[in-house]
């Protein structure tokens, strides 16, 4: 690890507004501590951002939205310090960030604690033919049956034609519902909905080499 990486990811332990457990058994998912539901003091709904990064989405929802919970999910604590000192600069106390494994969702929230959900532009493992590792196949739609409440939303953009194709098949494949889907959403009447007006830093990117974004929007 670089140096400038290791005072990142020592930084990320004097934020009130990241939280790391620890992992102590991988294979058996199980963490130092578990997610304390009165985190937020209330009991607004809570929406996820799985895959956060530096995290711009989560607290551009959490600006929008005050009177609902927000937590980013990565495992990378360095890249979730620029969202996670924003929040805390704005005094936004709706937000907060994990560092951890999607993996260890189930093992680290309370169940069906989430009732929507945002995964966006995640790694598509195009190398991996049988897609394992993608976050819509069986094991992880398996992981959001556990933490997600019955009837939750959940969000997925991409900019990997693989991803999505696989996506529109393994999401209904194991009884999920999809309520839209669309390989170039900014080319739809979407425009000015949270999912378009607020953007993601590879989102940028992506947009300005002319690629389009693909969505889609499914329930459990």
């Amino acid at each position: 690890m670089g140096k400038k990486k290791q005072i990142k990811y020592a930084a990320a332990f004097e934020l009130p507004n990241i939280i790391q457990p620890r992992t102590l058994d991988f294979k058996s998912f199980i963490l130092d501590s578990s997610f304390d539901a009165s985190y937020f003091g209330n009991g607004n709904p809570v929406t996820v951002e799985l895959g956060c990064g530096k995290g711009e989405f989560t607290v551009g929802l959490a600006r929008r939205y005050p009177d609902r919970n927000f937590i980013g999910v990565d495992v990378k604590s360095d890249r979730m310090m620029a969202g996670a000192s924003i929040a805390m600069t704005e005094g936004l106390a709706n937000v907060c960030f994990v560092r951890l494994r999607i993996e260890c969702i189930a093992a680290f929230f309370p169940p069906h604690f989430f009732s929507e959900g945002y995964i966006t532009f995640p790694d598509p493992h195009e190398s991996m033919e049988n897609g394992k590792r993608r976050l819509t196949s069986r094991r992880f739609l398996g992981l959001y049956s556990q933490v997600f409440a019955p009837g939750s939303t959940l969000h997925l953009k991409t900019d990997s034609a693989a991803l999505y194709e696989f996506s529109r098949e393994s999401i209904p494949g194991h009884g999920f519902k999809v309520l839209q889907h669309t390989d170039d959403l900014h080319g739809t009447d979407a425009e000015g909905t949270d999912i378009t007006s607020i953007l993601t830093t590879y989102e940028k990117r992506y947009l300005a080499v002319g690629k389009t974004i693909k969505y889609i929007r499914f329930v459990l």
